[in-house]
């Protein structure tokens, strides 16, 4: 493990509850942050929910180490918001996605409120599933090719957020039960 993913292992989170889930479109009211290493794919995602009413609430970052940064406010993220999910581009020989996972199950621990987790990934079977699962991924979803697959994505983590929303007890402000 590098250094600074052994750093990040260890360390405990510094996020309060502010500027929690102030994204409110419709049904979904979330702050995202998205870790996606392959700019095309970012973009299309970003593209799709911009079209969707929540891009605004839509954070990026191009690494996982970068998206450790994000969730400590490390800078140059200092002022970021703290999501409510997380879309994660999920290898799972990534050691740096693997830390990101472990940050958030702290997270959770520590915040007693479930911060969402979606892994993207290049195919969905039961070993995959099995395996996101096992770190710590609420739900996988096979990341997109089209913006036609980007529209039902987006769709779908909308249902997945109302039905996680409920299941796991998260009230966000200005969200209508």
């Amino acid at each position: 493990m590098s250094p600074i993913m052994a750093d990040y292992a260890t360390r405990p989170h510094v996020l309060d509850g502010a500027n929690s889930g102030t994204g409110e479109v419709g049904s979904l009211s979330a702050e995202i942050l998205l870790i996606e290493q392959d700019d095309d794919q970012a973009q299309l995602i970003r593209e799709e929910f911009s079209n969707h009413g929540f891009g605004h609430h839509l954070a990026a970052t191009g690494t996982a180490e970068e998206g450790l940064h994000y969730l400590y406010r490390d800078s140059p993220f200092e002022r970021a918001s703290r999501p409510d999910i997380i879309l994660l581009n999920l290898r799972l020989t990534s050691v740096a996605e693997v830390a990101v996972m472990e940050t958030v199950k702290r997270m959770r621990a520590e915040m007693m409120k479930r911060i969402a987790v979606v892994a993207l990934v290049s195919r969905t079977d039961e070993r995959t599933e099995r395996a996101a699962a096992a770190v710590g991924a609420d739900r996988c979803f096979v990341k997109p090719r089209s913006s036609a697959e980007e529209a039902v994505l987006s769709t779908t983590i909308r249902e997945f957020w109302q039905g996680f929303r409920s299941e796991s007890g998260n009230s966000l402000a200005g969200v209508a039960a």
